[in-house]
């Protein structure tokens, strides 16, 4: 059964957060002691936000030790380019989740 929190028709509204706002997260996740070592992106489907591949710079640059994206797959799937991009962007791991 679907996560009704992950569902934007079910919950009303769709939560995606600015750049801006992705920064101070990832700030906060630094400024930890000890600094959080991985970042997971996950959540309906991360790849297809339009900005997804500067997101994984981002998070390169503060210097997060593993990235990684919890996906389908579909995107990365149709593009040998997209997931270049993911790579050089910093990308470490791939999750993929498949539903029936």
């Amino acid at each position: 059964m679907p996560d009704p929190l992950a569902n934007t028709v079910v919950a009303g509204y769709l939560y995606e957060p600015t750049m801006g706002q992705l920064e101070e997260m990832m700030k906060l996740l630094r400024s930890e002691a000890p600094p959080c070592p991985p970042i997971q992106f996950a959540g309906g489907e991360p790849t297809l936000r339009e900005n997804f591949v500067e997101i994984i710079k981002m998070a390169r640059n503060f210097g997060i030790s593993h990235i990684r994206v919890a996906t389908n797959g579909v995107k990365m799937a149709k593009s040998a380019e997209f997931c270049r991009a993911l790579r050089e962007a910093g990308l470490h791991t791939v999750y993929l989740h498949l539903t029936a």
